[in-house]
């Protein structure tokens, strides 16, 4: 309810979709929770442990192994660019 006007502000902070994605999980909203951490990595495609943290969601909750696989292939493709 209180991090709902700050990500209206500043929409643009991986930190505070990060916080409300940990905030959704921890309530068992786990699709939303999802969606912010797409959020995080959509402002900040680096993030390894957002990135593994959604493959997680998406596998063991959401029970969608195929978009847990294309995150996971995302976060590893972005890694190999950077060597």
């Amino acid at each position: 309810r209180y991090l709902e006007p700050a990500l209206a502000r500043e929409p643009g902070r991986a930190d505070w979709h990060e916080l409300h994605a940990r905030i959704r999980e921890a309530a068992g909203q786990h699709l939303q929770a999802a969606r912010a951490l797409e959020r995080v990595l959509d402002l900040d495609p680096g993030r390894i442990a957002e990135s593994v943290r959604l493959a997680e969601l998406l596998h063991s909750r959401l029970r969608q192994p195929g978009n847990a696989e294309r995150v996971l292939e995302r976060m590893a493709q972005r890694a190999s660019d950077i060597d």
